[in-house]
């Protein structure tokens, strides 16, 4: 394992835990350390709009604005997302993962786990959105991710990030 992927785990979701039908659920979050970027991320099933998209670079967005990473396509130009950890804002933040999705990204456990949601940008900035309802799930270890939607909760796709920065600010 990289100093980079185990630091990484610490700024996502942190897994708590297997359910009965061997589907992976998250929560939390906790500060982290200096990483060497950027970090080399594949995406074999591509993101929906990008689905020929598999090869992606992750970095901080830029110095002071911790947490917050840009997920760079290197296949698309076009394709650039902003993400940030969902326990930055959201503690009790949970999302499920799926035998399908376990099985895709080769996840042996709670430690393999990185979780991340897109960041939609908006002028002014307090009308941009968070996509709780489709997280990015990474495997720390191979660096496989996957767009996992999440179908049995009350998630949105566009959250106002003003209602997350009032949380966040506590």
């Amino acid at each position: 394992m990289s100093q980079f992927s185990g630091t990484l785990l610490q700024h996502g979701a942190v897994m708590e835990g297997l359910s009965e039908e061997a589907a992976m659920t998250y929560t939390g979050y906790a500060g982290g350390e200096d990483l060497q970027w950027p970090l080399l991320v594949e995406i074999p099933s591509g993101l929906p709009g990008f689905e020929n998209a598999n090869r992606f670079l992750l970095t901080p967005l830029a110095d002071g604005l911790e947490p917050f990473m840009r997920l760079a396509c290197e296949d698309d130009q076009t394709a650039s997302f902003v993400l940030v950890p969902p326990g930055v804002f959201f503690e009790d933040y949970t999302i499920e993962i799926y035998d399908e999705y376990v099985e895709a990204l080769e996840l042996e456990g709670p430690g393999d786990v990185v979780v991340m949601v897109m960041v939609t940008l908006a002028q002014p900035p307090a009308e941009c959105t968070v996509n709780l309802l489709g997280p990015i799930v990474i495997n720390r270890r191979n660096m496989r991710a996957s767009q996992v939607v999440q179908y049995k909760s009350d998630y949105r796709v566009a959250v106002p990030i003003s209602a997350v920065t009032a949380h966040w600010k506590g």
